[in-house]
């Protein structure tokens, strides 16, 4: 470990430590400016179901792979020291956002080169895809972390053979898949590089692969462990048989991957008009192939790592979301700032500046689509709902003891957290309220539903929408207000599913 540690000392002063911290100190200033954001669907439900609730509901309690355990303890762990606020319960994912930025120009310059690094870090700092998720109460760039600071311990342990790295390698690996289980694309991404890189030495390829399987087998005995407390509370299948697991069909799969792709361009793209993001994905290819055909290891590892998480989707037959793949994105940044360095190192110094300078472009674009278009705020990824707290607002304001909240999915977990941000308990929302009828109900209504979708999609009558009268509009939802009779049934469940009314 002391031998691990000088390394590390002796890296770290040949970087350029003094504007590295500026640059970080930017993106940790960048992201602040968005910790105020109205609560998103994906992290209210992470605070009301994990991080409000008991240390067993936080460490046991698992569905949809909506609870990733690690964020959530570090943000019950704030929480309780200071408060509920938005941007209390965002603390983990900025810090480790935050972290991203350095730690992305450590493995860039590993990979390629300085400049490489330099423009990889510059683009993960201001990049939408990045802040979001950095101004997110999710797990996301903590994984993105783990998976980078994973491959500057592994290259280190295939290199000098350490057993502390190769320990570090296992637990980083287990602190993401407890995270978040898409740790184990990236894992598997990295020891497919680590395999690549073996082979193409001439000596020591055993003894590599031997410690690779090893850390990797101790990795697997840490999550599992860490992940006991879920089977054991939640059961076995709560991880391996939910939703966002389970296979779909081959068709199925055939059918939304191009989508995937789609939406995976349109979330890392954001920010840039339609024909530059997908100028982007071509230039971005091309450099992922020159990175593929370099002869260095290092250079591979994007590629490898594309190529893996691409096999492994169509193994499984699933499509996860596009921010399942956010850790990819920090190498690609670096196999795009490789290949315009490689270009620009064969031109007189002129021409080189020009170079780099056209490719700022996309860059400064999207510095200007933060000023012009707030893509961050105004992006619909993981359920954006800006009008929840001036609905709740309005909400306190009318609601009396006794009347209840209809709403469809959306609206019902943000307008939760806000009650409990409050300090006022469970929210008055059907079904919640019942056995016991509600006297008035107030219907949520978006701009693309009826009260009577409302009322459908809460198991209530719909002859209710004939009574039901505008109360109030909050941007694209409008609140309605009906008075429920006499021997209405409070209904036990929400969800809209066909029946007679």
């Amino acid at each position: 470990m002391r031998g691990l540690a000088r390394d590390v000392h002796r890296a770290l002063g040949r970087e350029p430590l003094v504007p590295l911290a500026i640059l970080t100190l930017v993106a940790a200033a960048i992201r602040v400016l968005f910790l105020d954001m109205p609560m998103r669907l994906d992290e209210a439900t992470t605070f009301n179901e994990f991080v409000l609730q008991p240390w067993r509901a936080t460490l046991g309690k698992y569905w949809a792979t909506n609870n990733h355990p690690l964020h959530s303890v570090f943000a019950k762990l704030v929480v309780d020291m200071l408060g509920r606020e938005p941007w209390v319960v965002r603390i983990p994912a900025f810090v480790s956002g935050v972290l991203v930025v350095p730690a992305t120009f450590l493995v860039v310059a590993r990979m390629f080169s300085r400049r490489a690094a330099w423009f990889a870090a510059i683009a993960v700092t201001i990049l939408p895809v990045f802040i979001l998720f950095s101004a997110n109460a999710r797990g996301y760039s903590l994984v993105v972390l783990f998976m980078l600071l994973q491959w500057l311990a592994l290259r280190d342990a295939l290199i000098h053979g350490r057993r502390a790295s190769w320990v570090l390698v296992a637990l980083l690996g287990a602190l993401g898949v407890y995270t978040h289980l898409t740790m184990a694309y990236a894992y598997a991404g990295n020891a497919a590089w680590a395999l690549l890189w073996s082979a193409r030495q001439r000596d020591g390829a055993r003894r590599r692969v031997v410690a690779l399987v090893a850390s990797g087998v101790a990795s697997v005995a840490i999550a599992v462990v860490l992940y006991l407390p879920f089977v054991y509370i939640s059961g076995i299948r709560a991880l391996v048989a939910n939703e966002n697991v389970s296979a779909t069909s081959f068709a199925s799969f055939t059918r939304a991957f191009p989508i995937l792709l789609s939406r995976i361009g349109a979330s890392w793209g954001m920010g840039l008009p339609p024909w530059m993001a997908a100028a982007c994905g071509i230039v971005a290819a091309i450099a992922l192939l020159d990175g593929a055909r370099a002869r260095t290891a290092e250079r591979a590892l994007p590629m490898v790592s594309t190529l893996v998480v691409l096999a492994l989707l169509l193994a499984t037959l699933r499509v996860p979301p596009p921010r399942a793949v956010l850790y990819l994105l920090p190498g690609i940044l670096g196999a795009v700032g490789g290949l315009i360095d490689r270009i620009a190192s064969r031109l007189p110094r002129a021409q080189a500046v020009g170079v780099w300078a056209f490719a700022a472009v996309p860059l400064l674009t999207i510095g200007v689509s933060h000023v012009t278009r707030q893509p961050v705020r105004m992006r619909q990824e993981t359920g954006w709902m800006p009008e929840a707290r001036p609905i709740f607002d309005r909400l306190q304001e009318s609601i009396q003891p006794g009347d209840a909240i209809a709403s469809t999915f959306l609206p019902r977990d943000i307008l939760r957290y806000y009650y409990l941000r409050a300090g006022k308990g469970r929210a008055p929302l059907v079904p919640e309220v019942c056995p016991k009828p509600p006297h008035r109900l107030y219907l949520i209504v978006s701009s693309v539903e009826s009260p009577v979708d409302v009322l459908t999609y809460a198991w209530l009558p719909r002859a209710l929408a004939a009574s039901a009268r505008l109360l109030d509009q909050r941007g694209s939802y409008s609140i309605w207000v009906a008075d429920v009779p006499e021997g209405v049934a409070c209904p036990t469940r929400i969800g809209r599913w066909p029946r007679d009314q």
